[in-house]
């Protein structure tokens, strides 16, 4: 798990996870696989719970505010998130 928190959490590449961490080919391994099936999500959403329970908050939070992304005026093409968004599986 330390190994998985790492990389997102520090933004650091897979080939300098420090080493006293599972070998980066291990950690990447788990984190492909568990981020196709699911794992991720469903940890993070636990997690989410559980701080939110631990803040004294209700679990789900009341009230929300989404941002909404729109091309802009006049473009012709759409966001382009999905081109910006670098494989790592």
């Amino acid at each position: 798990m330390n190994g998985l928190m790492y990389v997102p959490g520090t933004g650091c590449q897979w080939c300098t996870i420090p080493k006293d961490l599972p070998p980066r080919n291990t950690v990447n391994y788990y984190f492909c696989r568990w981020q196709h099936d699911g794992t991720l999500d469903r940890l993070h959403h636990a997690l989410y719970i559980l701080c939110r329970e631990q803040a004294g908050h209700e679990a789900s939070p009341t009230a929300a505010i989404h941002p909404v992304l729109t091309p802009a005026r006049g473009s012709r093409a759409g966001s382009g998130m999905a081109s910006s968004v670098r494989r790592v599986c």
